[in-house]
């Protein structure tokens, strides 16, 4: 590769690696004092304050992003910048010169309300940043507006970084926990449903439940997709639903009732698990598709616990979409497992 070319593969790399609010500072995107913010620069900030400047200066990043990496954002304060950094002493600083604490930030309206995105506050940044110094510091300012408008958001955010999916989890569990110790578990079902598809997160979801939260619908299915049948059963002790379709924010996840979840993958026990405690075989789901019919195209490597899902599922009187699921094997490819499958469906009677 020639000199030329490596220096400018060299350059292209370092400015997709680089931070994208660095990248905006060093392209001369940001004005002066959201630049100065980023690179914590009191010396300037303090000059700023001193001259009688606004801290409250807007800024519209059309060219490129300071958080989330969305591009577009709007109506972005200095104290946005240091909050997003966790930059504590500049939080203060800006803060005690009269930064709005309060302020949000945005986008454009989207024409599909699909892809229309919140706005995005000062405590909001300070969540994301995990320090949870700036979380307290802000939450403890008199002017704060309690409870902060968006706090179902910041509990998934910090209870999905403290199980361990970004950087600096034990930073995030602090957050995680100041949240749930100042603002109760009233807003925190949505984070045990973030982190109800992992098995690496025992102690959170413990965290939650002794603190109150109820596992609910969208939970519970998150925790049967996932095939963990321990946390099933513990979200079954607690009282979760079996047989409540996931509604809400979790709707566009396609999550199944648990069982159709469980038989899909052809997970006989947690099939089992889950029609002792009452699961019922013959729920239709909302794609208008009944547990015997997932049960069929289930675990399609592993005949004998597709075979064993059937069997359970019709040995609990699943009869509701037999004559559907027969139909079905009739149309697939025909082997050994689909004609026991056929076998054990034709011999129930309806």
């Amino acid at each position: 590769m020639s000199l030329p070319r490596l220096l400018a593969t060299l350059l292209y790399a370092a400015a997709i690696c680089l931070p994208l609010a660095a990248r905006a500072i060093i392209a001369g995107q940001l004005p002066p004092i959201h630049a100065a913010v980023a690179r914590g620069d009191a010396a300037f900030v303090g000059q700023w304050i001193r001259d009688g400047r606004s801290v409250d200066e807007e800024y519209d990043n059309t060219a490129s992003c300071i958080h989330g990496c969305f591009s577009n954002v709007r109506r972005v304060t200095p104290l946005m910048v240091a909050a997003d950094h966790g930059d504590l002493a500049m939080v203060k600083m800006l803060v005690e010169a009269g930064a709005d604490v309060n302020r949000e930030s945005g986008f454009p309206t989207a024409a599909d309300p699909m892809y229309q995105l919140p706005p995005v506050a000062v405590f909001d940044y300070a969540v994301g940043s995990g320090n949870v110094q700036v979380v307290e510091y802000l939450a403890s300012r008199p002017q704060f507006n309690h409870p902060p408008p968006h706090l179902p958001k910041n509990f998934q955010e910090a209870f999905w970084g403290a199980c361990g999916e970004l950087r600096y989890s034990d930073r995030r569990l602090k957050v995680a926990e100041f949240l749930l110790a100042t603002y109760g578990p009233q807003q925190a079902t949505n984070a045990l449903v973030r982190i109800s598809d992992s098995g690496r997160c025992p102690s959170l979801v413990h965290l939650l439940l002794d603190a109150g939260v109820k596992p609910d619908a969208a939970a519970m299915s998150m925790a049967a997709h996932a095939g963990l049948t321990d946390l099933v059963r513990l979200y079954i002790a607690k009282g979760a639903p079996l047989n409540e379709e996931v509604t809400g924010q979790w709707t566009a996840a396609a999550l199944l009732l648990p069982l159709s979840e469980a038989a899909r993958a052809a997970r006989v026990e947690l099939v089992e698990v889950l029609l002792e405690a009452g699961a019922d075989p013959n729920r239709r789901g909302r794609l208008d598709l009944f547990p015997i019919e997932y049960a069929i195209e289930g675990g399609s490597n592993n005949c004998p616990a597709s075979l064993a899902t059937v069997k359970l599922l019709l040995d609990h009187g699943a009869r509701a979409g037999v004559d559907r699921a027969i139909d079905l094997i009739d149309h697939m490819a025909k082997t050994e497992c689909m004609a026991a499958k056929r076998a054990l469906l034709s011999g129930v009677p309806r």
